[in-house]
């Protein structure tokens, strides 16, 4: 799978609060049409847990495209 690059345009960002578990940050960025908007990211310090959805099929389905918060 190819690198995408970073379409979002990040004007500011700033950490709005943290402790010894997690970090959240504050973004001010442009969207993808170019449109003032806000992204929260949350950043965990130690481990967390994700979910992946499995149909009946046994499938996962991933879609292809870039995530602001893992910057890929």
């Amino acid at each position: 799978m190819g690198e995408t690059a970073n379409p979002w345009t990040v004007l500011s960002r700033a950490t709005v609060y943290e402790n010894e578990w997690i970090r959240v940050d504050h973004h001010e960025v442009l969207n993808l049409a170019g449109g003032p908007g806000i992204y929260g990211k949350v950043h965990f310090k130690k481990y967390a847990t994700g979910v992946v959805p499995i149909d009946e099929e046994g499938n996962v389905i991933l879609v292809g495209q870039y995530r602001f918060t893992l910057d890929a």
